[in-house]
């Protein structure tokens, strides 16, 4: 059953010093701060009357939801006590240890020894269920993202808490190929993620077939003879073929990222007069070179997921009681 008001008392020790000629003197006891129902005021408490109401329907979500709203608005870290039940309640308890320790920091001064001590212990109870991870990610300032929700950019400036079990982890990082993968973290203990981007290949593949013994030139750098392939910057391309007693033939092609463009080329004999079928041009079979760049296929770099062992169940804390707070 929920309480309807809680007190947040702060003892602080009264202190009398004994004077000659003067009366004992001692400080006031601080008034301990008004319940939350009373202390929130206009919008902030109507979302925290809709986060109870929600509560106790079980719409633990929807209640969550109405407690940050509330939060935000009155910023009360009184607030972040009914946040954390909400996250155990969804068995989000990496969430619940954050709420917490949020609610021990920010409400520091508002707290009794008792709050504090209810606090620890239930941090110390979840923890069970939550690994302490650091990520080693290269290069600096790739985006880190786990499961959807974004946690920073590399170097990280402190350890994350996951739930333990399978987490997916994304990177990425403009000029990088991105890396999706799922990593098995475990409950109560800390981890070390290490990972390395691959800079994405700028980079096609041109193939060149001439003439048995024809010489095939690439942005004015003999690479074979009569057939030729390789890798090349993306961009255009200067292609030079020459062969003996042949009309030589020059040309551009444009070299896309990650495919390969392919041509042929039969150059013409120099004696041959010129006309309809004798003109200065070679045959190139399917067109002009600059035309007859044919990608073959994307590369893509493809890993199967293994198998693994069955997946781990997350704990529960059915048994462990995180009331709300009034």
């Amino acid at each position: 059953m929920i309480r309807t008001s809680l007190c947040f008392a702060v003892a602080l020790a009264v202190v009398s010093t004994a004077l000659p000629c003067a009366a004992d003197t001692a400080e006031p006891t601080p008034a301990a701060p008004a319940p939350l129902a009373e202390a929130l005021t206009g919008m902030a408490r109507a979302e925290y009357e809709a986060g109870r109401i929600l509560f106790v329907d079980g719409d633990y979500q929807g209640s969550r939801l109405k407690f940050e709203r509330a939060y935000e608005l009155s910023q009360d870290p009184r607030l972040l006590w009914n946040i954390a039940a909400c996250e155990k309640n969804l068995r989000n308890y990496a969430k619940v240890i954050s709420a917490l320790r949020k609610y021990q920091k920010d409400g520091a001064s508002m707290l009794s020894e008792e709050d504090r001590v209810d606090a620890e212990r239930l941090i110390e109870t979840v923890a069970a269920f939550v690994a302490t991870v650091n990520f080693d990610v290269q290069p600096a300032g790739t985006r880190i993202r786990v499961d959807g929700v974004d946690v920073g950019r590399s170097p990280l400036p402190e350890p994350v808490l996951l739930d333990q079990g399978d987490r997916e982890i994304w990177l990425s990082k403009p000029g990088y190929v991105e890396l999706r993968e799922r990593r098995r973290v475990a409950g109560g203990a800390e981890a070390k993620l290490s990972f390395a981007l691959e800079a994405e290949k700028k980079e096609g593949r041109l193939r060149v077939v001439a003439g048995a013994g024809d010489s095939i030139s690439v942005d004015g750098r003999v690479v074979g003879r009569g057939t030729w392939e390789g890798s090349l910057p993306a961009g255009v391309h200067t292609v030079h073929v020459t062969g003996s007693g042949k009309r030589p033939y020059q040309t551009d092609v444009v070299v896309q990222v990650g495919q390969t463009h392919s041509a042929r080329v039969s150059l013409e004999s120099e004696a041959k007069e010129p006309g309809f079928w004798g003109s200065p041009w070679p045959w190139v079979v399917g067109g002009a070179v600059v035309a007859t760049g044919v990608g073959v296929g994307a590369y893509f770099a493809l890993r199967p997921e293994s198998e693994g062992p069955p997946p781990v169940v997350p704990g529960t804390l059915g048994s462990v009681a995180l009331p709300l707070r009034f």
